[in-house]
């Protein structure tokens, strides 16, 4: 209610007046209440500075606003779809003036549980939002980050709409919704400060060959755990400083880049859980760029790896195991002597860890002997056993790779062939 003597609040002069007399139809009235109809006298206003406008019975019913953020809609009459930024006149109770305006928020409207009902959405600022893209008629929901060109003075929740009154559309109204936060200029940052906008990006690089073929456990399927890839990064970029980035298959699975093989750019990528991925197919490195971020991280915290799944590996024929330009052994002819290595009479040494529980050994095999004919052969560990089985030569020097599945290996432990 209102007296007279009390005090009235104009928010467009940001001053207060006296209320000297009111009149209601024609006759005098010491007070009115919310619904009555009346003229007000006060002092020290100059009429011909306002022909309409507001007043309050109490300043302290509304704000001084720079920045706000509303729960706005989109007019479905409104052809042009909001943009991911732009300009705006921006209606707020009798005034309107020019505002940016950057929408975001949609993607996580939509995908709120069940009971997020977009009239009860509380907008929270430690949350990440994604800068909302011109996604079609699908945007009806969202919220705007609005920047006035000059402040404007309203309730603490207020209606506000957007238009494009500079526009020859048939409906120029482009926005609706209610002011859930406001900033009023002072202190450091504001509203944009509290916000962490960000966009999705991604890039894509293609299968160059698998690896081992496993039998998966689960369910059977023929899978491999380890590719390898080409064409993700540049000359010259240093492969260590992307380990551990999460790569997708086309079906889905999870991958995680494990470093760099070879010197052409090509990389390992590691999938725990599996994978069918062919050669040829892509791989999407899928992250989020954090807006302001100056150190340009991937962030991919959202992404899990699946743990290791549990399989056994498929050998292949022995023409395959012998490799390429190597006639197949005749049927009935004599294995070769038991070299030094299979007698368990040499001692070698982990000369390299290269990931995905696969050592470079060095020792274990004269330059002389055929390393192939020792394929999945059982390697034992001196100190602190442990099991692990030879799968591949390494160079022609007697090298070889072993796999310690169930070990903890380090580089320079000493490691033999486990005697039959």
């Amino acid at each position: 209610e209102v007296k007279v003597g009390d005090d009235v609040w104009f928010p467009r002069f940001r001053k207060g007046c006296k209320v000297k007399s009111i009149q209601s139809f024609k006759e005098q009235v010491g007070v009115i209440k919310a619904g009555d109809r009346a003229g007000i006298c006060v002092s020290g206003l100059d009429a011909k500075q306002l022909e309409r406008g507001s007043c309050v019975g109490n300043g302290s019913d509304v704000v001084t606003v720079h920045m706000a953020i509303a729960k706005v809609s989109r007019v479905r009459m409104f052809k042009r779809l909001p943009m991911k930024h732009g300009k705006f006149h921006v209606t707020v109770g009798n005034d309107t003036v020019m505002a940016k305006v950057q929408f975001f928020g949609a993607k996580e409207i939509r995908e709120k549980p069940e009971g997020g009902v977009w009239d009860t959405l509380n907008f929270e600022t430690q949350e990440h939002y994604l800068e909302s893209e011109d996604e079609g008629d699908d945007i009806l929901s969202q919220w705007g980050l609005i920047k006035f060109d000059k402040p404007v003075v309203c309730r603490r929740e207020e209606s506000v709409i957007g238009s494009r009154l500079d526009t020859d559309e048939k409906c120029r109204l482009a926005w609706e919704g209610e002011i859930v936060e406001t900033w009023d200029g002072k202190g450091k940052g504001g509203l944009e400060e509290r916000i962490v906008f960000f966009s999705f990006k991604e890039k894509r690089c293609k299968v160059d060959r698998v690896g081992e073929e496993w039998k998966r456990e689960e369910d059977g399927a023929t899978v491999w755990f380890e590719v390898i890839a080409k064409n993700l990064f540049g000359k010259g970029a240093v492969m260590g400083d992307f380990k551990g980035l999460k790569l997708l298959s086309p079906q889905g699975d999870v991958g995680v880049l494990q470093g760099a093989f070879g010197m052409e750019g090509k990389f390992r990528v590691s999938f725990p859980g599996g994978t069918t991925v062919g050669e040829g197919e892509d791989l999407v490195l899928k992250f989020k760029r954090i807006k302001g971020d100056k150190s340009n991280k991937m962030e991919q915290g959202w992404i899990e790896v699946p743990e290791r799944a549990a399989g056994e590996r498929i050998k292949k024929d022995e023409e395959e195991d012998l490799g390429k330009g190597n006639k197949k052994k005749k049927e009935g002819a004599h294995p070769p002597p038991p070299s030094s290595a299979a007698r368990g009479e040499l001692v070698g040494t982990v000369d390299k860890d290269k990931g995905d529980s696969t050592f470079i050994v060095s020792g274990l095999f004269l330059a002389s002997d055929n390393v192939k004919l020792f394929v999945d052969e059982k390697v034992e560990r001196l100190e602190g056993g442990g099991d692990g089985r030879v799968i591949a030569p390494f160079g022609k020097a007697g090298k070889c790779k072993v796999k310690f599945e169930e070990s903890v290996v380090k580089v320079g432990d000493k490691v033999r062939m486990k005697g039959k």
